[in-house]
């Protein structure tokens, strides 16, 4: 029988939800996308965890883009550390790159719901691996 995880996902809430469309050139229908994604995770109590996690896509003058998006989300997590023994290093280790890969998921569709629904074709983030940022 499968274990409980000793990392519990309680919530996530929507920190900020933005698009904004950019007129470019005419004729112009191939950009070139850099996301720029942000990532935060507070100790909210002795096991108690806020991770925020945000992308934001934006043109420059060099690379115009026909919109600036932004969505930023909080998680709610909580560390259960009764039944076994983790060392410090490992649960920090377990927070940062866990309560992220739960996360993620959530951002992308709402990328891609948001790009969707501004009539555009939709963005779908590509899957993203958060363990090697380290």
């Amino acid at each position: 029988m499968p274990k409980a995880s000793i990392l519990q996902f309680n919530n996530y809430e929507v920190e900020e939800l933005s698009f904004k469309s950019v007129q470019v050139k005419n004729g112009q229908h191939e950009f070139e996308l850099h996301p720029d994604f942000q990532q935060n995770v507070i100790a909210c109590g002795e096991d108690e965890y806020d991770v925020h996690l945000s992308v934001e896509i934006a043109g420059t003058e060099e690379r115009p883009l026909p919109f600036h998006l932004k969505v930023a989300l909080v998680g709610h997590f909580v560390f259960c550390n009764e039944e076994t023994n983790i060392s410090s290093e490992m649960k920090e280790q377990v927070i940062r790159r866990n309560t992220i890969s739960i996360l993620f998921p959530f951002l992308r569709s709402i990328v891609a719901t948001l790009t969707t629904s501004a009539n555009i074709p939709t963005l779908l983030l590509p899957i993203m691996n958060f363990s090697e940022d380290e």
